[in-house]
């Protein structure tokens, strides 16, 4: 929390979500700002509450009658333990000591939690430019951000590891690959932000996944039809299935929308398909 009043606060508003505040001293021959922007604190608080909630059910399960809890070797549990809440990112966060199969004893550290959640949303920015202004640091540190999301993006949405390749061009590909993945993702959320909608690309990827194309050759005529997995539930208080996101992203010739059917799952009859007289 601090001073949002633009009379008296050292705090400038560069954006609705992004605070700056230069000190007033340099350090080393650098001048010191702190960037702080509260949708970045939101969403860093969001994603370590679920880090933490995964890593206490891993280790309650330890406890558990299963072959799991079973394990004998208290030494190599917790070198496990260890390691995967390493890769979880929740190590500082918890201590842990086995006594036994069944026996695990843990705790959550929350001053070292509480210390963490104090940092989220600021970030340090150091310059020894002289001729720029306080705001266009904070611009430079937005344009940080945007290019650590979007590795974030290639890394984590769209799996950039593992990478199983062993030649150099073979590696470079598959990295190419995953760049226009994410280039897609970024104009699907910018045609998505325009639509009133109101999905993320990741959310409306998640809708369509379900949604599977045939193409059946019959007698030399080639038919496109669209299989719906599961039947869908309204989404967010609005009836719309994923043949109603098509075609309200991209509408194309030749696309029947997918009936109201519950139940199990179905394919389209071919009428809805059926090339018209003469082509």
């Amino acid at each position: 929390p601090f001073d949002t009043n633009p009379q008296t606060s050292a705090w400038i508003k560069v954006k609705e979500n992004l605070w700056i505040y230069e000190y007033p001293r340099k350090v080393g021959g650098h001048r010191i700002c702190i960037a702080f922007n509260p949708k970045r604190r939101d969403s860093q608080f969001e994603k370590r509450q679920k880090r933490i909630k995964e890593s206490l059910a891993f280790l309650d399960s330890f406890n558990d009658e299963t072959k799991r809890g079973a394990q004998k070797n208290d030494k190599k549990v917790e070198d496990r333990i260890d390691k995967w809440l390493g890769k979880k990112g929740t190590k500082k966060y918890f201590t842990f000591h086995r006594k036994g199969p069944h026996r695990l004893e843990y705790g959550l550290l929350e001053s070292i939690v509480e210390e963490s959640q104090s940092l989220d949303g600021v970030m340090i920015l150091r310059t020894d430019c002289e001729n720029i202004s306080t705001e266009n640091i904070a611009k430079g540190y937005r344009t940080l951000t945007q290019v650590e999301n979007a590795f974030n993006e290639i890394k984590n949405f769209i799996k950039l590891r593992p990478i199983r390749h062993h030649t150099n061009i073979r590696v470079k590909g598959h990295v190419a690959v995953c760049v226009i993945a994410y280039l897609i993702e970024s104009i699907l959320e910018n045609t998505l932000s325009q639509n009133p909608l109101k999905l993320t690309a990741k959310k409306a990827l998640e809708k369509l996944s379900p949604l599977k194309v045939v193409k059946l050759n019959l007698a030399g005529k080639i038919i496109s039809l669209f299989q719906e997995s599961f039947p869908f539930a309204p989404w967010s208080g609005q009836n719309l299935r994923p043949g109603v996101l098509v075609q309200k992203l991209r509408p194309f010739s030749g696309y029947s929308p997918i009936p109201e059917r519950p139940g199990l799952p179905f394919l389209l009859p071919l009428h809805h398909h059926r090339p018209a007289a003469g082509t």
